[in-house]
């Protein structure tokens, strides 16, 4: 709309239509029109670079923490590690564990990268690459987890869905839910309805 108002002006004071006091009048406004167009070419930029903040930018970061793992009679202690990154159109996720049992040392590491969806605070996996070199997740028919993301208020949660060799279903889900100084860990894996293992740690963000 000022947009309008400003090429009507325009072409009147090029082209002569306005003369005397109107003239003048017509100058006044141009140069106020003006000003109000050039503000909203300054302040409408920084709106939309607001807007597209990315939902996982507050989980950004390194943290580290430990966590008791109980089964039955057996108590096995563990470390552990997380890194998230950004990466082109998502985050990389990292995270390591150092399990200690009958004197051994156990480490595993693991390291995925998301994409955005094309869905509202839900990203996919990107874990292999297509014919044509586009990031794709894993096939689950495959015997290959399924992988992806789901952001909501602050928790962000993955979820591992495999299909057993029965034709049942496994679920591996991580819950990292943001705190004052870090991050809180709970890890569930559900075999067709069944939790099999339950684990709960608090990670500190490393500076």
């Amino acid at each position: 709309m000022v947009t309008s108002y400003y090429m009507l002006l325009c072409g009147k004071y090029r082209y002569g239509l306005l003369s005397g006091t109107t003239r003048t009048s017509a100058k006044l406004r141009l140069f106020l029109a003006t000003g109000i167009l050039l503000a909203g070419m300054i302040f409408v930029p920084w709106q939309v670079q607001a807007v597209q903040i990315p939902v996982y930018q507050p989980f950004l970061g390194h943290y580290k923490g430990h966590a008791l793992l109980v089964d039955g009679d057996k108590k096995q202690q563990r470390d552990l590690a997380v890194t998230i990154s950004a990466v082109d159109d998502g985050f990389r996720l990292q995270w390591q564990t150092v399990a200690y049992y009958n004197n051994k040392v156990k480490t595993k590491n693991y390291s995925i990268a998301f994409k955005a969806s094309g869905r509202a605070n839900i990203y996919r996996s990107a874990m292999k690459k297509d014919l044509f070199g586009a990031p794709q997740p894993l096939d689950p028919m495959k015997g290959e987890p399924y992988i992806w993301a789901r952001f909501k208020n602050n928790t962000m949660t993955v979820y591992a869905l495999m299909i057993t060799d029965d034709g049942g279903y496994e679920f591996q889900i991580y819950d990292r839910t943001l705190t004052n100084d870090g991050i809180q860990l709970t890890f569930r894996r559900i075999r067709n309805n069944n939790i099999l293992k339950k684990i709960s740690a608090h990670l500190l963000r490393q500076k």
